[in-house]
């Protein structure tokens, strides 16, 4: 299996994956976003989204249902967060999934930038399931 930043053609399939999970789609001239491969197929995505402090918040992970279980989502988290490892980042990940996010040293915290903060709210209002606010401090 391999992790590398998608090519522009990729992106009608992110967001396709997307749009299946109620995920907002990625700004391509904004996000940076990764797909997992296994042989050549696609079977994971996720993304950065450069934040105005020169921070990131860490998102949008998906692995396709099928090749769940296999450490997909670990590998596209490890993959982002060493391309932000001199950055704070910021998650918000669904409640069942904090100790996955601990693992790689995020934390919950109570302050939250502008844009993430609002995103958080929207989360909120629009999740059923509960999201946590954490970060991976510097």
């Amino acid at each position: 299996m391999i992790v590398r930043w998608i090519e522009k053609d990729e992106i009608s399939w992110i967001n396709q994956q997307y749009e299946k999970i109620d995920f907002l789609p990625p700004i391509w001239e904004k996000d940076r976003v990764a797909v997992a491969l296994i042989e050549n197929e696609k079977v994971g995505i996720g993304r950065l989204v450069p934040l105005a402090d020169g921070s990131f918040e860490l998102g949008g992970i998906y692995v396709l249902e099928s090749f769940r279980g296999r450490g997909i989502a670990r590998k596209i988290v490890s993959f982002l967060i060493n391309n932000a490892a001199k950055s704070r980042i910021y998650c918000l990940p669904y409640e069942h999934l904090r100790e996955f996010y601990q693992t790689f040293g995020l934390v919950i915290c109570d302050e939250l930038p502008k844009e993430v903060q609002e995103k958080y709210l929207w989360c909120l209002q629009n999740y059923s399931q509960h999201v946590l606010a954490m970060e991976k401090p510097i």
